[in-house]
């Protein structure tokens, strides 16, 4: 099929032919449809450029300054998986969550060349009063957390016993670690308050009631507490000033920022300062009577007030096997036979490193006596403590009558009396304020019904 155009030219060729001669006019025909077919691709090739060009054109002058941007990524449904499994935690988020998520990490780089990472105790104060035979005392903490997520803070309780714990006035998720601190956690960042309800036993050394407790560290805090009439403080071996006459109750205050711990005695005399070196203990003895044998078990909590020490030495029944000997930093302990005194033996106990303040000593034993004869609980003594102080307990089957025989330095509590005095559940329970003790029992077999 042939173009219209090309009809044309054709047209007009045939007229031209019928006015030459016949024989040039056949030469004449196909070189004039010759030059029509030329002009004809030749046009067509100059329209293909000139289309070419103004695309070409066209597309530089629709693009855009910047390079565009993906706005959306298309993931086809079985391959989801891929992307969940790519990492342990991962999450699919769409592009304005993950632009947020990544100006809130951007903000917090830029805060970590300024504030600490570690919560923050600021100050620390306590407000403490005299509950009988023990000091009361309600510690207010103030932290200061960074870190949005959890966070831990340790606070030092050696020496107390903690009753009672809020944060910001809700219960607080805490924890007591290693008898030394209480590790509290703490959510999101800001300032946020800890109370703690605490307490502590007063040991007796003569008619003066003397403690040593850890503090919380904190830079600042005030340490108030309120005496009866009739009592002085001593602090760290210094006598205060009452702040009021002699028959009226007596408030003091004392700064303890940076300080660790705090050393009082309560006494009814008015002292200058001195500088003694007080070592008490308080023992809890645990003994455990069975038909055939009678297991014993000491645990003395020991408190160095002034110059440190490194080695201890007590003294045990003969009629007492040592089995064990626990206690932080212990290096060794030996027994030795007592050359004066052949009914007792010898406990030399050395530390690695010599200590001030509280340490705990374990020591367990077996009594060579059979319960069938009237035996006598074993005390250990202590020759360069202070004063010397604690409790019993005695566990027995329920087939086993034991009775008590003329007990000295010693007297039976009730489960009330225990309570107070933060005493484990047993069946016989007694308070003891002699270190030379002496207590003894008759066992009697109950007849079965």
């Amino acid at each position: 099929m042939k173009s219209s155009r090309e009809s044309t030219i054709e047209a007009s060729a045939s007229s031209a032919i019928h006015r030459v001669a016949i024989g040039p006019a056949v030469n004449v025909v196909e070189t004039q449809r010759s030059n029509v077919r030329a002009s004809s691709q030749l046009g067509r090739l100059c329209i293909a450029i000139m289309c070419g060009l103004s695309l070409l054109t066209a597309s530089h002058a629709q693009e855009p300054e910047h390079e565009l941007k993906i706005r959306h990524l298309y993931v086809p449904v079985e391959a989801l998986k891929d992307i969940a499994n790519k990492d342990r935690f991962a999450a699919i988020l769409s592009r304005k969550e993950f632009d947020i998520l990544v100006e809130q990490a951007n903000v917090r780089v830029q805060k970590s060349d300024t504030q600490p990472q570690q919560p923050v105790l600021s100050e620390g104060n306590y407000l403490a009063k005299i509950d009988g035979e023990r000091l009361i005392a309600e510690a207010t903490i103030r932290i200061t957390t960074f870190d949005e997520s959890w966070n831990t803070v340790g606070v030092h309780i050696q020496g107390w016993n903690v009753e009672h714990a809020t944060l910001n006035e809700l219960p607080a998720i805490a924890q007591r670690h290693e008898n030394e601190e209480l590790r509290v956690l703490i959510e999101g960042a800001g300032r946020h308050e800890l109370k703690l309800m605490m307490s502590l036993p007063l040991n007796a050394v003569g008619s003066d009631k003397v403690a040593m407790f850890t503090l919380s560290n904190a830079p600042s805090g005030q340490f108030n507490i309120t005496l009866p009439a009739q009592k002085h403080l001593t602090v760290n071996g210094q006598t205060l000033s009452r702040s009021a006459e002699i028959d009226q109750p007596a408030e003091y205050s004392l700064p303890i920022g940076g300080k660790p711990q705090l050393e009082i005695k309560i006494t009814d005399r008015h002292e200058s300062t001195r500088s003694d070196v007080l070592t008490f203990a308080n023992t809890a003895y645990g003994i455990q009577v069975q038909p055939s044998e009678i297991t014993w078990v000491a645990n003395a909590e020991l408190q160095v007030f002034g110059k440190s020490i490194d080695q201890l030495k007590c003294l045990i029944p003969t009629s007492l096997e040592i089995t064990s000997v626990d206690s932080t930093g212990l290096e060794s302990w030996e027994l030795s036979n007592k050359m004066d005194n052949p009914d007792q033996t010898e406990i030399s106990l050395q530390y690695r490193q010599s200590f001030t303040g509280s340490r705990t000593i374990t020591f367990r034993g077996i009594l060579s006596s059979t319960p069938e004869k009237p035996w006598g609980v074993p005390n250990l003594k202590l020759p360069e403590i202070t004063s010397h102080v604690g409790v019993l307990l005695v566990q027995h089957p329920d087939n086993l009558r034991l009775q008590a025989i003329d007990p000295v330095g010693v007297r039976a509590i009730t489960a009330e009396e225990a309570k107070l005095l933060a005493v484990g559940s047993a069946n016989l329970q007694y308070q003891i304020w002699e270190e030379d003790f002496l207590l003894q029992f008759v066992v009697d077999l109950k007849e079965q019904q």
